[in-house]
């Protein structure tokens, strides 16, 4: 039934929810981006973290948004690509941004201006704040990336912060 593996090496709770991001198998939720690529995640990971996802989940929302495709529910977003789903469903589970961790490059930065607007429609203040505290930090010491933030706030109408 389990592999010897996983009941002898018994992960934290945070590790578990983590082990989830992108599991295709355990998923019950595909969200289709603009550009057609497509995320999986759990429906409970995100409705627990982001009002927005609870009301298009559970609420008012819920039946006019989503339609079923191979046993999952499939949501087509219009206004963010599958990059920022993805980033968005990342830091839903972990609390952190991976893109973040690398050195900055015009494609992440115009990914973190994305990635900025999404919260403030998803409702993830926490999100905005470690977006708003990079952006700031890259300018710093990057300024070059600036054009890049630029560029990307104004296509998305969003830059009162950059």
């Amino acid at each position: 039934f389990f592999s010897a593996a996983a009941v002898n090496k018994p992960m934290k709770g945070t590790e578990a929810l983590q082990s989830l991001f992108g599991d295709e198998e355990l998923s019950d939720v595909k969200m289709q981006g603009s550009d057609g690529g497509i995320v999986v995640a759990v429906k409970a990971v995100l409705s627990a973290r982001c009002p927005v996802f609870r009301k298009l989940f559970y609420g008012p929302l819920s039946s006019t948004e989503i339609v079923l495709s191979e046993g999952k529910d499939l949501i087509i977003f219009k206004d963010w690509d599958c990059s920022t789903l993805n980033l968005l469903v990342e830091f839903c589970y972990t609390d952190n941004i991976s893109a973040m961790e690398v050195r900055p490059s015009d494609h992440i930065a115009r990914a973190m201006v994305n990635l900025g607007s999404a919260s403030i429609v998803f409702k993830l203040q926490a999100l905005r704040d470690k977006v708003d505290k990079w952006i700031s930090k890259q300018v710093r010491l990057f300024p070059a990336l600036a054009c890049a933030l630029i560029d990307e706030g104004m296509k998305r109408d969003d830059i009162n912060k950059i």
